[in-house]
C-alpha cells in the first residue's frame, strides 16, 4: 500500500503509476517468498505441535473492487484493482499453505467485501490510511477484529 501511495504522489494524474512501475514484482514476491516462508511456518507448527488445531486468517479487504476513495486512501483509480488483485493473491498464496499443512484456513474475503476501508465509519472493518478513527490505519478496526473472531469461532465449531 506504501508504494502505491507513493506512487500516486510521485505521478499526480497518472491512472495506475503503482502497476506501471512495479508490474509483477509485489505478485512475484508473494508466489516466491511470501508464499514458501507461510508454508514452512505452518510446517513447523504442525511438527511442533501435531495435535494443535491451527487456524489462519486470511486479510479482509482494504479496498473497495474497482473504484477508491481518494483522499482517505491515496491511491490512483487504476492501482485499486491492482492493489485488489494482490490481495488476492496473498490470501490464495496463505490458503495454499494451509491447505498444505493440515491448517484451518479462514477466509475474510467474502464477508469483508463491502466493509473495505473505503466505507463509513460503523460500516468498515478496516481503517483508511487518513482520517482513520484508531492509532493504525490500513488495519482491522475493533469491528473488523470481531468479524474475524465470528469466523474463526465458525471455523472451530466445524
Amino acid at each position: 500500500m506504501s508504494s502505491c501511495v507513493s506512487a500516486a504522489l510521485q505521478s499526480p494524474g497518472a491512472y495506475s503509476p503503482c502497476a506501471d512501475q512495479y508490474g509483477t514484482s509485489f505478485e512475484d514476491t508473494i508466489t516466491s517468498r511470501t508464499y514458501p516462508a507461510i508454508r514452512q511456518a505452518l510446517g513447523d507448527i504442525e511438527r511442533r505441535a501435531p495435535r494443535a488445531r491451527v487456524v489462519v486468517v486470511g486479510y479482509q479487504w482494504l479496498l473497495p473492487p474497482t473504484i477508491g476513495c481518494a483522499p482517505q486512501m491515496p491511491v490512483a483509480p487504476g492501482d485499486v484493482p491492482y492493489l485488489r488483485s494482490l490481495q488476492r493473491t496473498l490470501n490464495t498464496s496463505i490458503a495454499s499453505a494451509a491447505a498444505e499443512t493440515d491448517t484451518t484456513f479462514v477466509d475474510m474475503s467474502v464477508v469483508s467485501e463491502g466493509h473495505d476501508g473505503c466505507q463509513a465509519v460503523g460500516t468498515r472493518w478496516a481503517e483508511p490510511l487518513l482520517f482513520s478513527d484508531q492509532f493504525v490505519p490500513v488495519h482491522p478496526n475493533a469491528a473488523g477484529e470481531a468479524a474475524m473472531a465470528a469466523e474463526v469461532e465458525k471455523a472451530l465449531a466445524s
